[in-house]
C-alpha cells in the first residue's frame, strides 16, 4: 500500500498541473481511495488502488488497478468525469521478473502518451 500523504508529480509524465497531495479516504484490506488535497470533496481528484487474485488456466494471477478519476462541471452546468486505469495483470510463480514488470507499464504508459491527443481519444490510434 502506498504511504499517506502521498505526494505524485504528472509533470514527469508530461502533464502540466505540478505535484497532487492525496490523503487517503478509505482503506479496506484490498482496496484503497485517495482524494486531491487541495481540491473540495464536491469536484474530487480521486485516486483507486486496489488488488486481487485470481486463478486462470491452473495458474494464480495477481490483479493490480491503479486508477485517477477527474471531476468537473462542464460549461453546461453537468457534471463530467475523466478517468485513466492502469491494470497489471501478473501470474505467480513465473519468471516475470521486476524488470519485465516495469518494462511491460512503461511501454503501455508511453505508447498511450505518443499519439496525438486528439488521435488517441478519438480511437484512431
Amino acid at each position: 500500500m502506498f504511504t499517506y500523504p502521498r505526494s505524485l508529480d504528472p509533470t514527469y509524465y508530461g502533464g502540466t498541473q505540478g505535484t497532487k497531495v492525496f490523503d487517503l479516504l478509505t482503506h479496506d484490506g484490498s482496496r484503497s481511495t485517495s482524494h486531491v488535497r487541495a481540491d473540495a470533496l464536491s469536484t474530487p481528484g480521486l485516486l483507486t488502488v486496489s488488488h486481487d487474485s485470481r486463478t486462470v488456466s491452473g495458474k494464480v494471477v495477481k490483479g493490480h488497478l491503479v486508477k485517477h478519476d477527474f471531476s468537473m462541471d462542464a460549461a453546461d452546468g453537468t457534471r463530467v468525469t475523466i478517468s485513466a486505469s492502469i491494470v497489471l495483470k501478473v501470474p505467480v510463480d513465473t519468471d516475470v521478473t521486476e524488470q519485465i514488470v516495469e518494462d511491460t507499464l512503461a511501454i503501455a504508459c508511453k505508447a498511450s502518451m505518443d499519439a496525438a491527443f486528439t488521435t488517441f481519444v478519438a480511437g484512431e490510434v
